[in-house]
Parts: structure tokens; C-alpha cells; sequence
């Protein structure tokens, strides 16, 4: 909701400028949680959280990631974890934490606007030496690149209106012509 040009850390006073369909979605809703108490009297608070963590976590969430792929390499059952960039910071929180921050929110006498977070900005490098070490491993991730990203022109290729663009190595060698 804050966007990636935020300043860091984010408080309830960070301008807001989403650069994702999912930001936009939740700064629309915490601004009509504003609206509403603002306007029609509602006591109602927008709490802005940041991760929060637990053991239910899926998979796809890097924290269980990391956390299963350590044990897992531990017990033997397997080999490496890759990850992407090692030097990410995030700000985690454990979900109980956040959970018990909602519930003082919804209790106070006076409703605002709240962001829940640890305060903390941790990189993944840190999240997993912590996992590693916590599994006895010593065994460690390693990172690779971003990948790199190539389309398939299958639907247009196959398309009886439409011509695919012609290949790279087409385009340099007409491009190499001196007509």
C-alpha cells in the first residue's frame, strides 16, 4: 500500500502509492474505514500489518521455506535451499504478536489508524542463519540471480491475423544491412 519509493520505516503517516492492484485494494479499504469513522461517527480502526509469521504458514511464504528446507536438509531429506536475493529486508512479526495488537486495537476507547509491525528490518540472509543454526545444519542457502524472463509468441504464432515479430537474430542481421 505504501509502495516501493516509501521512505523505511512506514508509519500511519507514510504517503501512500500503491504500484499493485493488491496495494490499491488495501489502501481503498483503510480509506474507507477513514471515511467512515470520520464522517458518520463509526468507531472503527484500520490496522496496517506487516508479515506476520507463524508454523501455519503455506510453503510458498519464504519463512516456511526456509524453516522446512532447513529441517528437512538437517534430517538428510534434503540437499541445498536456492533462493533469490539474500539481502532482502523485511519487517516480520510472529502472527500471536500481531493478533494480540488487533485485539488492543478493537478494545481502546478511541479508533485511528495503526501499523503493526516488529520495528525490525531483517534480510532473508538473517532469516535463514537463524533457521540453519536452529536445525543444527550447518549446511547453508544459497542465492542465485533474478531469472531471467522470456515470453512465448505460441498464441499469436498460431493466430491467422496476426504475424509473430521476427527473431532477435533476424532483426540484428537486417539491422547489420547497410540498406
Amino acid at each position: 500500500m505504501f509502495g516501493d519509493d516509501a521512505p523505511s520505516p512506514q508509519d500511519e503517516l507514510t504517503p501512500c502509492r500503491p504500484n499493485s492492484p493488491y496495494g490499491v485494494a488495501k489502501l481503498a479499504s483503510h480509506q474507507l474505514v477513514g471515511l467512515a469513522r470520520e464522517h458518520d461517527g463509526l468507531h472503527a480502526s484500520s490496522a496496517v500489518l506487516y508479515n506476520h509469521e507463524s508454523e501455519r504458514r503455506p510453503e510458498r511464504y519464504v519463512t516456511r521455506k526456509v524453516t522446512r528446507a532447513a529441517a528437512a536438509i538437517s534430517l538428510g531429506l534434503a540437499g541445498e535451499l536456492v533462493l533469490g536475493d539474500l539481502e532482502a529486508v523485511r519487517d516480520w512479526s510472529a502472527a500471536r504478536d500481531v493478533v494480540r495488537g488487533l485485539r488492543a486495537i478493537a478494545a481502546a476507547e478511541d479508533a485511528d489508524d495503526y501499523v503493526l509491525a516488529s520495528g525490525v528490518g531483517r534480510t532473508v540472509r538473517e532469516l535463514v542463519e537463524v533457521a540453519f543454526a536452529s536445525s543444527g545444519s550447518t549446511r547453508r542457502a544459497t542465492s542465485e540471480s533474478i531469472h531471467a524472463s522470456c515470453a512465448s509468441p505460441t498464441a499469436v504464432r498460431r493466430s491467422a491475423t496476426r504475424r509473430a515479430p521476427p527473431s532477435v537474430s533476424a532483426g540484428v542481421r537486417r539491422r547489420r544491412s547497410p540498406t
